[in-house]
């Protein structure tokens, strides 16, 4: 072969290796451009799949914006509905403002009568002391022979006789009847029981005024504020309510208690509203706020409480059988009896103001007792063979003069001891065929005195 041919063949071999390096690169870079197409396919797909995620979420925004749109709708209707009862409550509102004011002045006019009976009382009085000696000492001697014990006791006494029969007899209340109290001037009674109603009395006829509902179970206490605008009453259902007595509406809802509430008291004042529980606490209630403003953990489960006049003790009675007393600015306990009774302790009474600073405490050991807070001594004990203390939450009463003290049995008898002597006075029979499970005596008419029992049955003596 000629030098030329070979020349030449090198040549077409060198092109022929520059050329499947070429291929190579060209394959390599074909390569690197097929993973970059997938990898942009794959960027794609991920894409679309963020685009069709966020068109569902938009479908759904849209789907709730127009809910929500009918929603505001739907509100604005009610708005005007509302704006309209706004409306028509404030006219209401100004009504029984106006009745309101009418009543007031009624009060006045009453209160300037009684004002004028008592001014006539008193020239009646000074009439009878300026009265010759001679009748001055048969008047004495008419006394006298009326009172022979020759005891100092009030002249009321003598001249309105303590309750000795059941009067009249109330059934209106569906099962038992588990509480009965008064109003400040013996005009009004309230009642609750298993019914979960308070029904409010009218005391010189006995005429139903009122049923207060709200109660989901059953009431266990009733009391009216010292005003006489509102009623409270303690539930089964851990609630105190309060309402309004001229309207007939709850006022507010105590709402904290865990367990059955046993005791409720108004302040003196009524400003406040204090509350024992089964849940081993006492809570103080501020009715211009209308939450607990304080909570006192008493130990022991509480079946009862009561107020000194100036509102600054608050006294319990316990199922551990020991009565505490607590400051009621602080909440702290000032002392504890704790050997008073044997049984737990159903309910505790402050004394009338004529007796100083004393309670009166009933138990299931069946004793009462009267305790003088200052000393803490048990000035006198009341028990009887045949009293028998029939529930969880039954307290004794005093007379309205002090005089004498009240609490029904068991058996469903009355009873009725001398306060300062400790004697029976009387055991009231044949009105109740069930335990009596609540007594109140009326604060004006020591004539009248109001008792329930389990059979649902409350009596006026």
């Amino acid at each position: 072969m000629s030098p030329e041919k070979e020349q030449e063949l090198y040549q077409t071999y060198k092109k022929l290796a520059d050329l499947q390096d070429e291929l190579r690169g060209a394959h390599g870079a074909l390569k690197a451009a097929q993973e970059a197409t997938a990898a942009k396919h794959d960027e794609l797909s991920r894409i679309q799949l963020s685009l069709e995620s966020s068109q569902r979420i938009v479908r759904d925004r849209d789907e709730e914006i127009q809910g929500l749109n009918l929603t505001i709708g739907i509100l604005k209707e009610e708005l005007q509905e509302l704006q309209v009862v706004l409306v028509t409550n404030d006219e209401k509102v100004k009504e029984l403002t106006r009745e309101k004011n009418e009543l007031v002045n009624e009060l006045m006019k009453k209160a300037q009568q009684n004002a004028d009976l008592a001014n006539k009382l008193l020239d009646l009085q000074s009439k009878l002391n300026s009265l010759p000696p001679e009748i001055q000492q048969a008047q004495q001697a008419a006394q006298n022979a009326a009172n022979p014990s020759g005891t100092s006791e009030p002249s009321v006494a003598v001249q309105r006789p303590l309750p000795s029969r059941a009067r009249r007899i109330l059934t209106q209340h569906a099962g038992e009847v588990n509480c009965v109290s008064y109003n400040v001037y013996g005009t009004t009674l309230g009642s609750g029981g298993l019914d979960k109603l308070v029904r409010l009395w009218d005391t010189n006829q006995f005429a139903q005024r009122a049923s207060l509902q709200g109660a989901i179970q059953s009431v266990m206490a009733v009391d009216f504020s010292n005003d006489d605008q509102f009623v409270l009453a303690a539930s089964n259902d851990n609630t105190c309510r309060v309402w309004h007595q001229a309207t007939q509406r709850v006022r507010h809802t105590l709402n904290g208690h865990t367990s059955k509430i046993y005791g409720a008291v108004f302040s003196f004042d009524s400003h406040k509203v204090v509350t024992g529980s089964h849940d081993r606490t006492i809570k103080v209630w501020d009715l211009a706020k209308g939450y607990c403003i304080r909570t006192i953990f008493c130990y022991s489960s509480c079946n009862s409480v009561c107020l000194n006049p100036e509102a600054s003790m608050i006294v319990s009675g316990h199922v551990d059988t020991t009565v505490r007393v607590w400051d009621m600015k602080n909440g702290d306990c000032v002392f504890d009896l704790s050997g008073v009774h044997s049984g737990q302790v159903t309910g505790v009474s402050m004394a009338p103001d004529s007796l100083g600073q004393c309670i009166l405490t009933n138990s299931k050991d069946n004793s009462l007792k009267l305790i003088d807070l200052r000393t803490h001594e048990v000035l006198q004990t009341f028990k009887h063979a045949n009293y028998k203390n029939s529930v969880n939450w039954a307290r004794g009463v005093f007379s309205p003069d002090g005089t004498h003290i009240a609490v029904g049995s068991a058996e469903g008898s009355v009873f009725i001891w001398e306060r300062a002597s400790g004697k029976l006075h009387s055991q009231l029979k044949g009105g109740h065929k069930a335990a009596v499970t609540s007594i109140a005596w009326n604060p004006i008419n020591v004539q009248q005195l109001a008792s329930a029992d389990t059979s649902g049955t409350g009596l006026n003596h």
